[in-house]
């Protein structure tokens, strides 16, 4: 078991010093899968893309809310519905990736990850 975590240690500082990123401490006791994945999350949600995806997931959001009308057709009706299980998805996504990634504690630290947790 010593030398299992001497080599995930060494094996973490190989990618550490090939790629110049730091593995946080999170990823101490995860398998390499587990690992792998945190450390690509991380990677992604720091990057503007995902800030402006965000954003336009909010944008387009905010059009499709503003379509619907008092009496829609049976048609409106279902693609209002469907629209709006498609954001609430996109938005639960996004919220998860970065609780997964900050961890409860730090995520709820920040008070617009808050404000989007509540809304």
């Amino acid at each position: 078991s010593s030398s299992h975590n001497v080599q995930h240690n060494l094996e973490d500082q190989l990618f550490v010093d090939q790629h110049g990123f730091r593995i946080h401490d999170l990823f101490i006791g995860c398998n390499s899968a587990m690992r792998a994945l945190k450390f690509f999350l991380e990677r992604m949600i720091v990057k503007m893309a995902f800030d402006v995806f965000v954003c336009v997931m909010i944008l387009l959001n905010i059009c499709c809310m503003g379509f619907e009308t008092y009496k829609q057709s049976s048609f409106q009706d279902v693609l209002t519905s469907r629209t709006n299980l498609f954001f609430t998805f996109v938005f639960t996504i996004e919220t998860l990736i970065r609780m997964f990634v900050m961890r409860p504690r730090k995520f709820f630290q920040d008070y617009w990850l808050i404000l989007d947790f509540v809304v």
